[in-house]
Parts: structure tokens; sequence; C-alpha cells
């Protein structure tokens, strides 16, 4: 394992807390379990399981995975999906991963709406995971803030040793998705090009697509199961194949499949282990991607949003084995964070954000609101208001507003309610740190 992981980049692991750390003969183990949970729809009478496993394949869009009878041919996932169940209508909080991923961790709607009619407080380094709002209360401008609970700490207080692996460098610390984890892993990469600045120290920065991929997180996440000091554990592990397709210069059906391999070796590693028995895995994805669709309006390439698209929005959901009722309602990442506190027989009393079937984008640009088969943008620098039926046009073609008003006067309406609901007062800083520039330089998000 060692000699596979230093192949493929190094890797920076935190273990606070650590105690006793055995030194077990693991090395063929790894256990990824993705845990996804309806509210009030899991079957009752059912044990919290000894493992939870969420294995989050980041930019994977459903309609590009063969077990939702459509895309590329993905045998590891449809294996996943035959043992347990497929959620056909799971999409992204939002379309981009520090925002999408906070919304996973915390269970709250992002949101970037400063309750100023439809003005955005922009996304820069004070807002960039969209939960600006909490943080600003608080008087601070830290990513996760610190008011809320995160996922990981949930799992630690049922009793769950918590390992995180992540190879998406938006995720990196001082971000605090790290917080909650008893053992947290940041795959490093190398640094190309030049004298490394000084300030930059260990973190992963451009380039680092060569080193991130699927066999790294594989070897990562062996070695930090090899490291846990009992067997009832949450483990959380991020692959970036399909993400980094186009820094690879492959065609994003080779991303898939590849993210998928690594997925299918890990959960075997973990079943070879004995560790898949009495646990419960749930797959999914941060956001989809946009590959060369031509919609209502331009919008922007791959997950960019502005507005967002359904290609940004779809993401699969598998949870296996089987353990809820209604596997077709809407889901949101913040969903799922109470689908894993479900499976962890966690009581959550919190109130969610958003009504149960309805979706707020709260985007720099557009506010975008679905419910039922309709969808609306609104463009925030305009008046300008777009309806689309997702169920005549899926592909969101054809701009129905002018034929549906008061569908869309309906939808502006709950928009507004809303925007102020999840309203935050003007960031106190402006702009990206250089650290947090080079990071999404890396992924892509900014020049």
């Amino acid at each position: 394992m060692s000699t596979a992981l230093e192949a493929m980049g190094t890797e920076r692991s935190r273990n606070p807390g650590g105690g006793r750390i055995g030194a077990r003969r693991l090395a063929a183990s790894m256990i990824i379990v993705l845990t996804v949970i309806l509210p009030g729809c899991s079957r009752r009478g059912r044990q919290p399981p000894e493992r939870i496993i969420l294995i989050v394949v980041d930019t994977l869009r459903r309609d590009k995975v063969s077990c939702y009878e459509t895309g590329i041919l993905t045998p590891g996932i449809d294996a996943l999906a035959k043992r347990g169940q497929i959620f056909t209508n799971a999409h992204a909080a939002f379309h981009q991963t520090t925002v999408s991923m906070a919304s996973l961790f915390t269970g709250r709607t992002p949101s970037l709406e400063s309750g100023k009619g439809r003005a955005s407080i922009g996304w820069d380094g004070a807002t960039a995971c969209g939960l600006y709002r909490f943080s600003a209360a608080e008087g601070r401008s830290d990513c996760i803030p610190r008011s809320l609970p995160t996922l990981a700490e949930q799992m630690r207080r049922a009793g769950y040793w918590t390992i995180g692996v992540t190879s998406n460098a938006a995720l990196y610390d001082p971000n605090n998705y790290s917080r909650g984890f008893n053992d947290w892993v940041e795959i490093e990469g190398k640094w190309y090009g030049g004298e490394k600045p000084e300030q930059f120290k260990r973190y992963t920065l451009p380039a680092q697509s060569r080193d991130r991929g699927g066999e790294a997180v594989d070897a990562a996440v062996s070695r930090a199961v090899e490291r846990r000091p009992k067997d009832r554990f949450f483990l959380y592990a991020h692959f970036m194949d399909a993400h980094d397709y186009d820094a690879n210069g492959v065609p994003y059906e080779k991303g898939v499949a590849d993210a998928d391999m690594w997925v299918d070796r890990m959960l075997a590693r973990l079943e070879e282990a004995g560790l898949l028995k009495d646990s419960v895995v749930v797959l999914t994805a941060d956001h989809g991607e946009r590959l060369g669709e031509s919609q209502v309006v331009p919008g922007t390439p791959f997950h960019y949003g502005n507005p967002s698209f359904e290609q940004v929005l779809w993401i699969p959901l598998i949870v296996s084995p089987a353990r809820f009722q209604d596997a077709s309602r809407l889901i949101r990442s913040d969903d799922i964070f109470r689908m894993l506190e479900s499976i962890a027989g966690i009581a959550d009393k919190r109130k969610s954000d958003l009504e149960p079937g309805e979706l707020f984008v709260s985007e720099d640009r557009y506010q975008t609101y679905v419910k039922g088969p309709w969808k609306s943008f609104r463009d925030r620098s305009s008046d300008r208001e777009i309806l689309v039926n997702l169920e005549t046009d899926p592909g969101e073609t054809t701009n129905v507003a002018a034929a549906h008003p008061e569908v869309m006067q309906a939808h502006a309406r709950r928009a507004d309610e809303l925007a102020k609901a999840l309203a935050t007062p003007p960031p106190g800083e402006k702009g990206f740190s250089e650290l947090q520039r080079e990071r999404l330089k890396s992924l892509g998000y900014v020049q």
C-alpha cells in the first residue's frame, strides 16, 4: 500500500484524540459506505449499523450511471445498487463543491441572499460555503460556521469513530470540513511548475489531478481503516476521477468509469475484510456536470451554474442495503445529512430550511426554484423570468412563463420569502485569500 500511495502523491492525516490505534493488518481492507435516509421514511425497528460508509463521487451526474437505465457502464456502482435501493430524484443543493458539501455536512440550505430584493452578497472567500449567515451572526468568517453541528460531530456523539478521506482541495483545512473527524486525511499532490511558494507549504495546488485519483484515495482509506481503534465507525471518502476528466485530457465517460472502478475496488477490499457486514453504504455526488447541452439561456460550461440547469443538479443516491420506503421523492444535499443521522439512530428535531419537495438554489447571478414539474429562473441583473416544465421539457429549452403567469407568480412569491429567510448581512471580507484562489484555480473555478 505504501508503494502505491507514494506513486500517487502523499497524504496528510490528522488524528486528534487518536488514543490507542492498533497497527491492524488490514492492508486489503477499504470501507466505503454511503448512507442516505429520507426523513420520515425509514423502516422502523432497525438498529443503527456498526458501520456507515459515505462515498461521494465528485461531479458524478445521475443520468450517466448505468443503474439509472442510461449512461456509462458502471458495473461497480450497479452492483452496489442491486444490493440496495436507488433514489431517482436526488438533487445537489448547489452546483459547486464547497457549497453543496457544506450543505451535506450541516443539513442547512446554502444561500447567497442579501435580503435586499434580488441582490446577492456574492461568492468569495467569506461566503464560499454558502452559510455566511451563521458565521456573520457569530462575528466570524468561518466557511463551516462553528455554531452548526457537523455530520462528523453527530456521528461521534452516536459512538462512531469518524474517518474522512478527501481529495478535493476546496475542502481542505482551514475551511472546517474536518471538524468532528477523529482521523482526517487530505490527499496531497505534487507541486508542478516553478518553485513552490512558502505560504502554501504542503497544500495541494494546480495540476494535482495527476496525484489525487482513485488509487490515492483507495490507499489512504485503507491506511485510515487500519488505524481505527474500534470496528464501529463512520467513513467518508471523496473521489475526484470524474471531476478531473477535462484536466486529465480524457472524455467524461472515462472519468466516470475510473471512479466506478476505484469505488468497486474499495468496496471489495472492505468486503474481504468482513467490514461490509452490518454496514450501510451510501453513494452520492456533490453535483453534476454540463456537457455541452443547449438550454433556454446560454448559461456557463461544466458545473459553474448560473443558472443551475438539471445537468449540474442531478446526482445519484444509492443506499445499500435498502432502508427506506420512498425512493422517488425529491431529496437535496441537506436531506442527506438528516438521512445519515437517521441511519445512525440520531434524533434531530431541527426544522429544515425548505419545505418537503421544493428546491431553492441561491446563486450569485440567479435564483432558481423548483416545485413539482415546474422550475423557474430569475436573473438578478434584470427583470427577466424564466419558467420551464420539467415533465414536458426535460431539456429546459422553452420559456413558458408567459403561458403560465400564475405558476411564475407563485414561484416568485416563494423565492422572495426564502430570500428573506435565508438572508445574510454583507460579508466583511471581500475576495479570496491567495491560498483559496490557488485551490480554486486547481479546480477550474477561478482564473
